[in-house]
């Protein structure tokens, strides 16, 4: 085949499409009739006027070969002002509707417009049967407001030019409508059939039941809004909790709806459901509007509707079990529902039990009674300050607001509703009782403290009259069992360090005498040893204001070392002036103002030295000239924390214990021992002599000498460089030789046994010989290792003085030379030596 044949086929091609085109064959009858087409480029509407959709009250959707759908448009289920009306489906089943998929369809068909019309009268106009209107492929039917209707017939769809002929009910013209409608028609009612299970307000809802497992769960609300559980117990519902139950429930959506009685009989789990779940919710109904203006008057009482929604669950319907067989009580046949949607209406008891147990306001408590294992006492808030007596007659702010806010802020991390699941609990008897009265209750809260769990991480807690166990935090608990003395006030000294003029400590057979001369201290005894000028001060300042962590028990404290205490330390307090005693609070009790509810209610200034609360009737600390020391002897009890004016100096008389890991102390004369912060416990025992070694610097020092089991090690200083003195050729570290040198200047003892006069020890396999200036030596001996308590024994032969020595210093000494050498890179480091201190050499 050549070009221009080829070509010839292309221009016949053409021309054959071209008649076509124009003049069709139309076997099927949906090419253009012979009739004259009314063609404008304005849009013509099928109904005149169009209707709205909010106009429109009623929709009748017929398809060919399936029943009639009816559907009515109506106020939502809540009934609530402002929200839009639903759809509903009344034929031919009851159930709401999808709102959009019925709302898209009416707002599609009652406001169609075309461009192209036809007549349907006359030899030129198109017939029913080229248009399909004498078998309309469907029709739908208006009702509007007024009660007028409007009938839609859908025909035939054309394909040159494409569109679909409709009509008006009765119209003497069709409209050639460009779109396909199939989608459209091919809707069946299960298209339009709502899938979510329920409709509803979660703010209407007044009662909820759920019967799940055999057991019984009934909520119900209060008018002021809250969620009470009321089966199979009462209890405060945790509102969270039930939102979200509800949240769920409206959320839960069918699959798809079959009739039951297209199932084998009892197929469906019907016959014992096993879960039921019951909602009423109750809506205000919208006021009618009035016809005329309303007459003055009172507001009309409004008035409300009550639905009750109910639900089954039945068996599965799937052999993956990904699917259940639900009855909703309004709606005919089963639905579909995925297994995980109704699983989380499943519940406990401990999803609905509001895990906050007491529901009290601290604001609003005015009156806790604690009861147990130690005598009972009570404080009330009365004028905005609470008050207590006998052994709370002193408060501690700080201890009165942990208790109360341990009390609002109680919570449950679980529940037990089976007594028999365990046991005893420690409720026999509890392990302290808490009564509890605010002005918000009819009724006093008393809370019990039982036993901790088996863990100790977590505590059992019982509210007398719930037959519920809560489990809380092991921490929350002790707050609430911690007892009366706990509330008492923590000041056991308060004056001024300046108004301290003598100390004297008792650390068994050692004494020490500390006087204060011109605003500074002084060492009476043992005389011709050097203070610690800093261990005095914080001595005296912890004596001046000394605070506890809490008092612990009341009389001689059994059990606490205090009866052979570590240290017995007692000193000598000045009077402050009369004038300032007069403001002091009386013996007979304080007041403390009300716990604060946030740190912005604590006082500014708070308690010195880290006592860590401002106490009852304490205010500032008093200084010279504010207040005076308490009458030489007068009990803790009777309020020594700010002293009554006195006339001569106040002596105190402090022991001070360590056991367990823990610090107590007492006055001679108090009725209380107390607790102690670690801090406050070591600095009232601490050393306070000098406890550095040698008073030398390292410019005097010639050579160091160290002897041990394991050899000798000898450095010599020539010049400015450090050699081994047992040979010179040995190339050491200078960096390392001089921070050793260092360490060594700065060597402190740990505690002073003897300062002069000490019995040498008789094992001391390490010496230290250090080589100055002048050929003289200095020696220090040391014991062999002692594990257990950390420190070792050393000894100056030169002066007898003997001393506890941390084991970290000695260490140092028993380097081998190989730590010393001068290396490319960092020398090993033998097992459990520290590396050597970083800081730098002081300038020669």
């Amino acid at each position: 085949m050549n070009f221009k044949t080829t070509l010839m086929l292309l221009v016949l091609l053409v021309i054959a499409g071209s008649v076509y085109w124009l003049f069709p064959a139309d076997p099927a009858g949906r090419s253009a009739p012979p009739a004259t087409a009314d063609e404008s480029s304005r849009l013509t509407p099928v109904f005149e006027p169009m209707p709205e959709e909010k106009d429109i009250r009623q929709v009748t959707f017929a398809t060919a070969g399936r029943p009639e759908i009816v559907f009515e448009r109506g106020p939502a289920p809540s009934g609530r002002p402002g929200q839009p009306d639903e759809w509903r489906i009344v034929s031919p089943v009851q159930a709401p509707a999808e709102t959009w998929v019925v709302s898209g369809m009416v707002n599609s068909f009652a406001r169609l417009q075309s461009h192209i019309r036809y007549g349907t009268n006359g030899s030129s106009a198109v017939s029913d049967a080229d248009a399909g209107f004498d078998r309309p492929r469907a029709t739908l039917r208006f009702t509007l407001a007024d009660g007028k209707t409007l009938t839609l017939e859908i025909g035939r769809q054309r394909e040159i030019p494409s569109g679909t002929y409709v009509r008006a009910g009765g119209a003497a013209v069709a409209h050639l409508i460009e779109r396909d409608f199939s989608t459209e028609l091919k809707r069946e009612l299960k298209d339009f059939r709502a899938k979510t299970l329920t409709r509803f307000s979660a703010n209407d809802a007044r009662r909820l039941n759920i019967e799940v497992d055999g057991k019984r769960f009934a909520l119900s609300k209060t008018d002021d809004g809250e969620w009470l559980l009321t089966e199979p117990i009462r209890a405060r519902a945790d509102a969270r909790k039930v939102s979200e139950l509800l949240t769920k429930l409206a959320a839960a959506r069918a699959e798809e709806f079959i009739a039951e009685d297209a199932l084998e009989a009892g197929a469906s789990g019907m016959d014992a459901p096993s879960l039921r779940v019951t909602l009423e919710t109750r809506s205000p109904v919208p006021p009618a509007q009035p016809a005329t203006q309303p007459a003055e008057g009172p507001e009309p009482e409004p008035s409300y509707v009550t639905t009750v929604l109910s639900l089954d669950v039945g068996g599965f319907a799937d052999l993956k079990q990904t699917n259940r067989y639900v009855r909703v009580a309004t709606q005919p046949g089963l639905a579909r529902v995925p297994t995980t949607a109704l699983d989380a209406l499943r519940v406990k008891l401990n999803d609905l039990v509001d895990p906050k147990i007491t529901g009290l306001s601290r604001d609003r408590i005015s009156r806790i009674e604690l009861a147990g294992a130690v005598p009972s006492a009570a404080i009330e808030r009365r004028d905005g300050a609470w008050h207590g007596a006998g052994d709370l007659a002193e408060l501690d702010t700080e201890a009165v607001a942990t208790l109360i806010t341990a009390i609002e802020e109680l919570r449950s991390v679980s529940i037990v509703d089976d007594p028999a699941a365990i046991g005893d609990a420690g409720f026999n008897p509890p392990r302290a009782t808490v009564t509890v009265t605010s002005d918000a209750a009819l009724a006093p809260l008393i809370i019990q403290v039982g036993a901790t769990t088996a863990s100790g991480v977590n505590a059992y807690l019982r509210i007398d009259g719930q037959p519920l166990t809560y489990v809380v935090d092991a921490r929350e608990a002790n707050k609430l069992a911690a007892g009366t003395l706990a509330l008492r006030s923590r000041v056991i000294v308060d004056a001024r360090p300046e108004q301290l003029t003598r100390i004297e400590r008792r650390r068994g057979d050692t004494v020490h005498v500390l006087a204060r001369h011109n605003a500074a201290w002084e060492l009476v005894e043992p005389a011709g040893a050097a203070l610690d000028s800093n261990a005095a001060q914080e001595l005296a300042n912890d004596l001046a204001r000394l605070r506890a962590k809490r008092a612990v028990a009341r009389g001689a404290g059994e059990g606490l070392g205090l009866d052979a205490p570590d240290a017995v330390i007692s000193f000598t307090v000045l009077p402050a002036p009369t004038a300032a005693a007069a403001a002091a609070p009386s013996a007979a009790g304080t007041t403390i103002a009300a716990a604060p509810t946030d740190a912005t209610d604590i006082p500014e200034g708070g308690p010195a030295d880290g006592g860590g609360a401002t106490d009852a009737g304490m205010g500032d600390l008093p200084g010279p000239g504010e207040a005076s020391a308490p009458e030489a002897g007068a009990p803790d009890g009777a309020n020594p924390a700010v002293a009554p004016a006195a006339s001569a100096p106040v002596e105190y008389t402090l022991h001070v214990a360590s056991r367990a890991g823990a610090w107590y102390a007492k006055l001679a004369d108090g009725a209380y021992a107390y607790e102690l912060d670690e801090s406050v416990g070591r600095v009232l025992t601490g050393e306070l002599l000098r406890r550095e070694l040698f008073a030398i610097g390292t410019d005097s020092i010639r050579g160091v000498r160290v002897r041990s089991p394991a050899g000798v090690l000898e450095f010599a200083r020539e010049g400015e460089e450090w050699k081994f003195a047992a040979d010179p050729f040995v190339k050491l570290s200078q960096e390392r030789v001089n921070v050793f040198v260092m360490e060594i200047a700065r060597m402190r003892a740990d505690t002073l046994i003897a300062w002069r006069g000490g019995t040498a020890p008789s094992d001391a396999p390490l010496r230290l010989t250090l080589l100055l200036d002048g050929a003289r030596e200095v020696h220090l001996d040391v014991t062999a290792d002692n594990s257990a308590g950390g420190t070792r024994i050393g000894f100056l032969p030169a002066d007898g003085r003997l001393f506890t020595i941390r084991d970290a210093d000695v260490e140092n000494l028993e380097r081998p030379l190989t730590y010393y050498l001068q290396q490319d890179g960092p020398p090993a480091r033998r097992e459990g030596v520290p590396p050597p201190p970083t800081f730098p050499m002081p300038p020669r």
